[in-house]
């Protein structure tokens, strides 16, 4: 009698194919929500530490009555209403008088204020006529490799640029400083701010905006040597912007990144420039994520050139930038608003109508 066997059988190659082919799609489609899922956790990250530095920036605040000054005695200002002008600049900035706020009292303990942050300087010129001609202490000083550290809180997870800059081609963009995500909001570019007057000098200043409207006052929350007061913020804390993000990503020139020891022109600020000429180049330019090359715009700057995202707010997250409202709360702004509602939003005391944004 014959012995029934039961036979083996495996896989054919077709149906390992079909199989690898089915898990390959599953993996497709999975990938993007993986990838999402894990922006947006970058993002709330983003967004946890604008929060973590309006608290800061409260706190600072209630202790000194005032909010800290964006920058002090830069390398590049306009100190003709200072008596006497000041020699040598220390180029300090608000975030490093934050430190103590930011749970980083003893990193703050071991710089020297009495001495430079950054070797920046420029030479006097039209625009900005003083006598700074050097730092206070040199550079390299003994505070150097204190500008190297990383803070976690001032970086923003979702941006994938160096978060170390080592630049010293000129004095005018010197470097070896660890780089920062976020700008002090101040407020419109105009009248002399390309030349670095004292935040005190913007009081009455004013420009135009786009849509026709003139002597519409752009100063903002922070400046240099000096910074508002909440009873300043005439157009109220909740529709103020305090700090805005800066991209380190996708610039196409290292020497305006932003940098958060020691201060850096176009690596500090976030200002906007409208023009009362809707063509004009300024209008496509100082908003948010601000492009590179504008086809079709008059003015300087219509040509291709290393600029981009030069001293405006601009982030790598897709559609827009989150922002510090002077109350605190943070917003997520898109970059396709209205140019004009953003420069108010800029602005502390415009006087202006504000409508939903």
């Amino acid at each position: 009698m014959k012995r029934l066997t039961r036979q083996k059988r495996g896989f054919t190659l077709i149906e390992l194919l079909v199989v690898i082919a089915i898990i390959a799609i599953l993996i497709a489609l999975l990938l993007p929500a993986v990838q999402s899922a894990r922006e947006a956790a970058r993002r709330s990250t983003c967004k946890n530490n604008l929060k973590q530095i309006g608290l800061a920036l409260h706190n600072y605040h209630d202790a000194h009555r005032v909010f800290p000054i964006g920058a002090n005695n830069i390398g590049s200002g306009d100190f003709r209403d200072v008596n006497p002008q000041p020699t040598l600049a220390l180029n300090h900035t608000g975030w490093l008088l934050l430190l103590p706020y930011l749970d980083q009292a003893p990193l703050y303990n071991k710089f020297n204020l009495n001495i430079a942050t950054n070797g920046h300087y420029g030479p006097p010129s039209s625009s900005t006529p003083n006598s700074i001609t050097g730092v206070v202490g040199g550079w390299p000083n003994a505070n150097s490799s204190l500008v190297q550290v990383k803070l976690p809180v001032l970086l923003c997870p979702s941006d994938e640029g160096e978060d170390i800059e080592v630049r010293t081609d000129a004095a005018n963009y010197i470097a070896n400083h660890a780089r920062c995500n976020y700008l002090f909001c101040a407020g419109g570019h105009g009248n002399g701010w390309s030349g670095g007057r004292l935040w005190v000098i913007y009081k009455t200043s004013a420009s135009n905006l786009a849509d026709g409207r003139t002597g519409i006052r752009y100063r903002g929350m922070f400046g240099y040597n000096g910074a508002a007061k909440i009873k300043d913020i005439k157009d109220g804390t909740s529709v103020t912007i305090a700090v805005c993000e800066g991209a380190i990503n996708n610039r196409t020139n290292d020497a305006y990144t932003p940098i958060w020891a020691g201060y850096r022109r176009y690596g500090t600020f976030a200002v906007n420039h409208p023009n009362i000429d809707a063509n004009h180049i300024n209008n496509a330019r100082y908003h948010i994520n601000g492009p590179l090359h504008v086809p079709g715009m008059t003015g300087s700057g219509t040509t291709a050139d290393n600029r981009h995202h030069v001293g405006v707010a601009s982030s790598v997250h897709e559609g827009g930038i989150h922002v510090l409202m002077g109350d605190g709360s943070v917003r997520f702004l898109s970059e396709n608003m209205d140019k004009n509602t953003y420069a108010l939003l800029t602005r502390i005391n415009d006087s202006q109508v504000l409508g939903e944004y």
